[in-house]
């Protein structure tokens, strides 16, 4: 252990120990002055006035013992010391792990005080000491991150500090050390804290990157308006198609006028149940200004009176969409295959009735038997029987009944018993399963859960799954149902008695 003294008039190989008062109690303590060594330098180069310099013997892994505790030695030493300087050397033991045990133990006492410094690289002659060189690099980057107190900063945030040092006039040198202590010594380097240093001196307020104006766009008006017109001939076409047409524009720039410039985006026909004619859009329209006006006069007391009914087959074995067999995978996953399967032979006719607080009847048709008028009435005869004893007070305000216009629901025995119970029929119009609750939202969600794969065993284990698969439904399920017709009608109404989109 030595020390190197500038300026000092001691002989080499003794250290005065009066004139080194603060470690004078570590020397008693230890014994450790017999290894106490002064050496005067006479460079210029490294002159340092009033400042010491002790060096430590190199620590290796081994046997080798030392007269004295070298590792509490230099954990003392760093208290007293203003700097540490650690030099990593790839030929000798860097990365020995008593070294590096030090070290870990010096930086978690003393971060804001180690520096890190690669020795001898140049000098690493064969394949050996240059693999060690490029480690020791990675375990000065390990240290030095330690170092860091905030981690990973934003730019903006490291700016902001340089314009609040700026404002007190605190030079450019100091403020990186600074950043360094709190940042990390790889936060910014010198030349970039002077260039921020001198643009928030010369009046710079903002703290973000300028914006830049990037590459200058290849696509013009002309560009725009060919391409417009070759779309609004063929709506049907395909970027390669289009690029065949104007070979002088890449696919790349085609697609961004159609998608970005013009807006375009191609999509598949939507499927309608029918092609409706004018006569029917008529009556799909007054039943649009129908529902409307009759919600606007009452609001929800006229939902309230509201009761759906409609029929559907559920079969023994429902088969999953399509969309359900959809499944999240990775780019290299094997494919997934979906044989084609089709609905049983086997089921059973469904007829439901409810309203917007749950469900009124759920009635099945047996076995070989027909849903005609006279099997309609003596169901809706039933549904009366539940209305008075599960809604008390319905029959009294007046109900409206809403159901599609097949035969038997329009049929005059069952107009006959709808006058003899007085009851309102709501005028559905006829091709709009896209204006009955039953269809695009009860049976839909109905269908969603038969189609999980279940296969079932007879009509009875069926009958039960969807009887209690309705009742299971909270009263918010049918109420939002109901209040779906408000604009779907909205919207047959304002286009012209057309099909509502979902």
């Amino acid at each position: 252990m030595a020390g190197l003294r500038e300026g000092g008039n001691e002989p080499p190989g003794s250290l005065n120990v009066n004139k080194s008062l603060h470690i004078q109690l570590y020397i008693t303590v230890y014994s450790v002055v017999d290894f106490l060594s002064t050496e005067i330098s006479t460079s210029k180069q490294k002159k340092f006035s009033l400042v010491t310099f002790v060096d430590t013997p190199g620590l290796v892994d081994g046997d080798m013992q030392y007269p004295f505790d070298v590792n509490e030695a230099i954990l003392w030493l760093g208290k007293m010391a203003d700097l540490i300087f650690t030099f990593f050397d790839p030929i000798g033991q860097a990365l020995c792990k008593r070294t590096l045990n030090l070290v870990e133990k010096l930086n978690s006492a003393h971060a804001e005080k180690m520096r890190f410094y690669l020795s001898k690289a140049d000098d690493a002659g064969n394949e050996s000491d240059r693999q060690r060189s490029r480690l020791v690099p990675v375990a000065w980057q390990q240290w030095s991150e330690m170092e860091a107190l905030i981690p990973s900063p934003a730019a903006c945030e490291v700016r902001s500090v340089i314009k609040f040092f700026n404002a007190q006039t605190i030079a450019p040198i100091e403020i990186h050390r600074h950043l360094c202590q709190v940042y990390g010594p790889n936060i910014m380097s010198k030349q970039m804290v002077r260039r921020w240093y001198r643009q928030f001196s010369e009046g710079r307020q903002s703290v973000h990157d300028e914006e830049r104006s990037g590459r200058p766009s290849l696509i013009n008006d002309d560009h725009v308006e060919v391409v417009r017109q070759c779309i609004m001939e063929n709506r049907h076409f395909m970027i390669t198609e289009l690029s065949s047409h104007f070979p002088q524009i890449s696919r790349s720039l085609l697609h961004e006028i159609v998608a970005k410039h013009l807006l375009f985006k191609k999509v598949c026909a939507r499927w309608v149940p029918k092609n409706l004619t004018p006569e029917h859009k008529m009556q799909r329209l007054g039943a649009a200004l129908t529902f409307l006006q009759w919600y606007h006069d009452d609001g929800d007391e006229f939902l309230d009176r509201i009761v759906m009914g409609d029929e559907t087959w559920i079969s023994h074995f429902t088969p999953e969409t399509k969309q359900q067999s959809m499944h999240w995978r990775h780019s290299g996953s094997p494919v997934g295959t979906k044989f084609k399967q089709t609905l049983s032979v086997r089921k059973v006719m469904c007829t439901m009735f409810w309203d917007r607080k749950g469900i009124l009847l759920i009635d099945f048709l047996p076995r070989g038997e027909k849903v005609n008028a006279d099997r309609y009435c003596e169901t809706l005869r039933k549904l009366r029987c539940a209305i008075q004893n599960k809604r008390r007070g319905m029959l009294t305000a007046g109900v409206v009944l809403l159901h599609d216009n097949a035969r038997p629901h329009t049929a005059w025995r069952t107009a006959a018993v709808l006058t003899e119970f007085g009851w309102v029929l709501f005028d559905h119009p006829p091709y709009s399963p896209d204006l009955a609750p039953s269809d695009f939202h009860v049976f839909l969600h109905l269908k969603k859960f038969l189609s999980s794969g279940e296969r079932f065993g007879n009509d009875e284990e069926l009958k039960t799954s969807v009887t209690c698969w309705f009742h299971s439904q909270a009263a918010e399920f049918y109420d939002r149902g109901i209040q779906k017709l408000i604009p779907r009608y909205d919207r047959c109404l304002n286009s012209d008695g057309g099909y509502v989109e979902k």
